[in-house]
């Protein structure tokens, strides 16, 4: 029991051995639940098929690599009409399906590779005993989710070259919180009001003095003031 709050599991699981292989640790691991749901129909079963062990990945323990090896039963599903006859328990609290490795171990590489990039992200993340290619750092970044941001009270819009004399966008800012929100595809007046009445909300819009931007605050957001800039100092 002292260990298996040492190393923070959940609930479902039971920390059957731990061994010291080399220079790292490795932790047996296997449910301690009596059923499973069927993913398919979510009906719960108690006959076990057969079992297999998933190796995983987890955080370091003192700067020593730690590998689970965690027993994974596999339940017969006897659900009329359920496409699965056999189905493999899952752990979403500890690890997704098919994985290689935890939750918490991937979070831990996830914000390392927001934090420093891929490659330096990678020599960090070996240092710390979690080793990982700079490849699968900066596939964790591109699957993580764009946290979703509330619409911003002020405003701002600019345009950016896609490419520099051909194709044009726009930039959304929030000017209070001094981050960007959101990409539009060109500078289009349209695409302008479309987004201000998908994003209600907006009391105050900065943009330069391209009629377009006020064309489609105009349309999107009537009620909210407009404020022009010049885009470049006069003199």
């Amino acid at each position: 029991m002292l260990l298996s709050t040492l190393f923070s599991l959940s609930a479902d699981l039971a920390l059957v051995d731990v061994r010291l292989e080399g220079e790292g640790l490795t932790l047996v691991l296997r449910s301690n639940q009596t059923n499973a749901a069927c993913p398919a129909c979510a009906q719960l079963s108690t006959q076990v098929h057969g079992h297999y062990t998933r190796r995983l990945a987890d955080l370091p323990c003192q700067k020593r690599p730690v590998r689970v090896c965690l027993e994974v039963r596999r339940f017969a599903c006897r659900t009329r009409g359920c496409p699965r006859t056999t189905f493999a328990e899952r752990f979403p609290l500890f690890t997704r399906t098919y994985a290689r490795r935890t939750l918490r171990q991937a979070e831990s590489l996830t914000e390392i590779a927001f934090a420093q990039g891929g490659k330096a992200g990678a020599k960090l993340a070996k240092r710390l005993g979690m080793p990982a290619s700079r490849e699968t750092l900066l596939r964790l970044i591109r699957g993580s989710e764009i946290p979703k941001r509330k619409t911003p009270r002020v405003l701002g819009l600019d345009d950016f070259a896609w490419k520099k004399g051909d194709r044009y966008g726009t930039l959304l800012v929030d000017l209070e919180a001094r981050c960007p929100v959101d990409l539009l595809a060109d500078r289009e007046a349209a695409s302008v009001a479309r987004w201000l009445r998908e994003h209600p909300g907006v009391k105050l819009m900065r943009f330069d003095r391209a009629g377009m931007y006020a064309e489609g605050a105009k349309r999107g957001a009537p009620h909210a003031k407009q404020i022009g800039f010049p885009l470049s100092s006069p003199g």
